[in-house]
């Protein structure tokens, strides 16, 4: 390198004292091939420096210095320039090994969140702004039954069956208020995932029976459902999940601490009067401490006490009388 830049410092000179042009043009075209070779032989050097047990080295190098990511890719493109040496079989092999090893930090991470999760106790009341709560029963099924009714020689119900794929977090509530007019609380569904709970719902209400067919159509009140006339009004409610968002994970059914459903009228609803969703938005994403400041747990649906102490709450056996 040191020569070709003496060599073109020689041109100019040849050139500002007027050197004859052959002689220019000769000394012009053996700097053009040192460049040429200058660069074939740092390409050969790169490919030299490039054999597969290099690159092997290389990739162990930065394992070893804790840079994950450039190993993986130094080894990715082993494997794939190196097809079939021993180096490129290693290569694969440690590839195997990182993720592995991933595979099982992200499990370390779930398991120490269950461990953590298992402060919230389950709780059969919630207290929210206007009253409060009381659990009857909380269960997944694929039929969501409410507004009960008899039609003098029989009964009848309306009920939802879920699509293909989901399935139904259901809870049968009674909730008592002093006010004649309350806010509902939300009931959200959320699911541990990854040392937090992840939003998967939230529920909706509907009345869980009916004095008979008359009232549910409207035609005139069924006080048991008013609270302007009873102090406790009974409700089914439920929300719609899709098992790939669940994957087996443990389901957290909790309860907000303000009321953000208000009681409305339709004429061309049945029932007429029911329970709007109002401004209550979910948050994506919950710790312990959150749902500890600003929640009530009322079940946690889908896991079970275990030998190395995971969450401990079984699902609610609890059927949905028709």
């Amino acid at each position: 390198m040191h020569i070709l830049r003496i060599i073109p410092a020689g041109i100019l000179l040849l050139a500002s004292c007027g050197a004859p042009q052959a002689e220019y043009d000769r000394l012009l075209a053996e700097n053009q091939t040192l460049r040429r070779n200058l660069t074939a032989a740092e390409a050969r050097v790169k490919e030299l420096e490039a054999t597969p047990a290099n690159r092997l080295a290389a990739a162990r190098g930065a394992l070893a210095a804790g840079d994950t990511g450039r190993a993986e890719s130094a080894l990715r493109e082993l494997t794939r320039a190196a097809a079939g040496t021993a180096e490129a079989r290693q290569g694969a092999e440690l590839l195997d090994a990182i993720e592995q090893n991933r595979a099982a930090a992200r499990a370390e991470v779930e398991r120490r969140a269950r461990l953590g999760f298992r402060v919230l106790e389950p709780r059969s009341t919630a207290d929210f702004a206007d009253g409060s709560l009381k659990v009857n029963s909380v269960q997944r099924g694929n039929r969501w039954i409410s507004d009960r009714r008899s039609t003098g020689y029989s009964s009848e119900w309306q009920y939802r069956d879920a699509p293909r794929g989901s399935d139904f977090v259901l809870a049968d509530v009674s909730i008592s208020s002093e006010s004649h007019n309350p806010s509902l609380p939300p009931i959200y569904v959320y699911r541990l995932e990854g040392g937090a709970l992840r939003h998967l719902a939230t529920m909706r209400y509907e009345f869980y029976r009916w004095r008979d067919y008359g009232s549910y159509l409207g035609n005139y009140a069924d006080y048991h459902n008013e609270f302007s006339h009873s102090r406790t009004v009974r409700f089914s409610a439920g929300a719609e999940i899709e098992e790939s968002r669940v994957n087996g994970a443990p389901i957290y059914v909790l309860a907000g601490r303000a009321g953000c459903f208000t009681r409305s009228r339709d004429q061309f609803r049945t029932p007429a009067v029911g329970y709007e969703q109002g401004s209550c938005p979910a948050e994506p994403s919950l710790s312990v401490e959150r749902v500890q400041a600003g929640y009530t747990v009322l079940r946690v649906l889908g896991a079970s006490a275990t030998a190395n102490g995971d969450v401990r709450a079984a699902t609610s056996t609890d059927a949905h009388d028709p």
